[in-house]
């Protein structure tokens, strides 16, 4: 058995709880603010950009770049917290996890329970990582320093599982949050490394928003405001309108792996070469890659990629939208394939069309994700972004 607590080397099972009271005082929360605008990059106060366009920010802000992050609610956590659902069970039969709700605060608790003493370790959920579709994870402050808790909740079964990462029967609550990891679920933050973990906790702007991907705002608020917007300076980058590298930069950043960085985090702006500031790794024409993370490496290794000179990420994803079912997104297939051409056509005839992201892309099980759920492991399923035949796959697959 492995217990890991922050703080604490090892845990003696001689301390005692008294009074009712745990023996790992919580620790002192500091609020954080999802609209704070950190200083010196120029990004602007979002509701600026919402004056020209509320109706795109309208769809934008039900997306899951949106909610990649968000402040703990009944509406942005999504696992259960009722008496008999709240509870996480171990390969440690003397390991168990309570999540509870205490008015508007949400908690992780680490129940450590022999028949001599029980010992519990509690911390309040204070960040929610994920925007509901696959699974979330909760992060939590301990002064200016950020953790991931132990317990994550995967979204389809609404279940709790273990954290990614996290081995079966520990309960580690020392993991430090690092700048990486919020350089993508985050829109921005003031660090104060060293640690890695240590930033300002009212810096942090939660959730992707609209500078992330158009670059700081407040060169185009200032033309905008001055009637001086031209259409080729307008001060703000438009995606739609790079070249395929930089679109490809621009996805990269945040789905292609961790990467190696080569300067601070944050460095990196819409429209600029990613490899100045990140490294990311390439993919081999013929490796297996896990399909979680590496979305723009399984993409660039597809034929249908590499014999086209425009396609992106942003052929199929308008990321203003709300995510779309599988079925949706054939119709991008459909602009350069018929669907007589579809092997499957002459058996089922018309009913392969909407079917080709089922077959082409099929849901595929990731190694980077094992968690514990109802007392069995579960390898969940990720769909691949590497456009091909596979020849178990078939349109009744379609998730």
């Amino acid at each position: 058995m492995r217990w890991i607590f922050p703080r604490v080397e090892s845990l003696s099972l001689t301390i005692i709880v008294m009074a009712g009271c745990t023996i790992f005082p919580a620790c002192r929360k500091q609020s954080v603010s999802a609209r704070a605008i950190p200083a010196p990059r120029t990004y602007v106060d979002e509701a600026l950009c919402l004056n020209c366009h509320r109706e795109t920010g309208k769809t934008y802000h039900s997306s899951a770049h949106a909610l990649t992050s968000s402040l703990p609610s009944d509406d942005s956590i999504k696992g259960h917290f009722e008496p008999g659902l709240n509870r996480m069970s171990t390969s440690d039969p003397s390991l168990s996890f309570v999540m509870t709700r205490a008015g508007n605060e949400y908690f992780e608790t680490a129940i450590i329970a022999t028949p001599a003493k029980t010992v519990e370790r509690r911390e309040r959920i204070d960040i929610v990582v994920g925007s509901g579709r696959k699974g979330q994870t909760y992060l939590y402050w301990d002064q200016d320093r950020l953790f991931e808790l132990p317990v994550s909740c995967w979204i389809q079964t609404r279940e709790w599982m273990n954290s990614p990462g996290y081995p079966d029967g520990t309960a580690n609550f020392s993991r430090g949050t690092s700048d990486r990891c919020l350089e993508c679920h985050t829109t921005s933050f003031v660090a104060q490394s060293p640690p890695r973990n240590r930033f300002k906790p009212d810096s942090l702007v939660l959730g992707i928003s609209c500078q992330k991907c158009h670059g700081p705002g407040s060169a185009h608020i200032a033309q905008t405001q001055r009637g001086a917007v031209s259409i080729t300076g307008s001060g703000i980058v438009n995606p739609a309108k790079l070249s395929r590298e930089r679109q490809m930069d621009l996805c990269s950043l945040c789905h292609a792996g961790v990467g190696q960085p080569k300067a601070a985090p944050l460095s990196y702006t819409a429209g600029d070469v990613l490899a100045k500031y990140l490294v990311v790794a390439k993919a081999a024409p013929r490796s297996r890659i896990d399909p979680h993370g590496s979305q723009v490496q399984t993409l660039t290794q597809s034929k249908c990629y590499r014999q086209s000179a425009t396609l992106t990420c942003l052929t199929c994803h308008d990321v203003h939208q709300q995510n779309r079912s599988a079925q949706s997104y054939a119709k991008n297939c459909l602009t350069c394939h018929q669907i007589q051409a579809c092997g499957k056509f002459f058996t089922l005839g018309e009913a392969i069309r909407g079917k080709c992201i089922d077959c082409h892309m099929p849901l595929e099980k990731t190694a980077k994700i094992i968690m514990r759920m109802g007392g069995q492991l579960h390898q969940p399923e990720v769909r691949t972004h590497h456009i091909g035949i596979y020849s178990t796959a078939t349109p009744s697959d379609a998730q």
